[in-house]
């Protein structure tokens, strides 16, 4: 980030961009920056998750076995891209400093719709 003028969002930043426009003292939280529909293979694909036996299998339900592009699928209501499955994305706070571990945030795409 340095090369650019640039550095990671805190944990906190990368939270409050991630639950927008549905973070603020007079609203309800939301599970997923679309809302509250859970991901599934009956709902719209919002994010680049695993769908099948991991590692051998991954049926791309979503669209993309592997990683997706990355305006693949629609941004949320702030313009954000991502937010969730695809990759894991660094933030700006320390894990454990010491071992050089950032907290991470997002998913992967080796996630699955349960977390298992």
């Amino acid at each position: 980030c340095k090369w650019a003028g640039k550095r990671l969002p805190t944990e906190t930043e990368w939270e409050s961009a991630a639950r927008r426009p549905y973070a603020s003292l007079t609203s309800s939280q939301k599970a997923y920056p679309w809302g509250d529909e859970r991901p599934s293979n009956d709902s719209e694909w919002r994010l680049n998750l695993w769908q099948g036996a991991f590692p051998h299998s991954d049926a791309a339900l979503d669209g993309y076995a592997g990683l997706a592009p990355a305006r693949a699928y629609e941004p949320s209501k702030v313009g954000l891209y991502n937010m969730l499955g695809n990759v894991w994305e660094w933030t700006g706070t320390w894990y454990a400093k010491s071992s050089g571990q950032r907290v991470l945030r997002g998913g992967s795409y080796v996630d699955s719709p349960d977390g298992s």
